[in-house]
């Protein structure tokens, strides 16, 4: 996790990546689930399929946050900077949820 708290706004970069990679009856909890709601409209929960459910290789990710802004400006740049998840990694991801 990296914090920067000299930054009014505070960023928190979670890596979300490893949350089913628990041991010993561990719970991995996540930080927007734990934060007030104040934080948590300022948390961007970012994952990926590869490493929690084997699907190396096929690549396939995911952004959670309750901030509408957010959210649309996500999409923005997606849009420009990404392709399509092919279709293995798409039934592979619905498959895993």
């Amino acid at each position: 996790m990296i914090c920067n708290n000299d930054n009014p706004p505070l960023l928190v970069w979670s890596r979300f990546s490893y949350e089913r990679l628990v041991y010993d009856g561990d719970v991995h909890y996540a930080l927007a689930g734990v934060c007030s709601p104040t934080v948590r409209d300022r948390i961007i929960t970012i994952g990926g399929f590869s490493k929690a459910f084997a699907m190396t290789g096929l690549r396939l990710g995911y952004a959670v946050c309750s901030d509408d802004k957010w959210i649309k400006g996500m999409g923005k740049i997606l849009g420009q900077i990404t392709g399509c998840a092919c279709t293995a990694s798409q039934a592979g991801g619905l498959a895993a949820l």
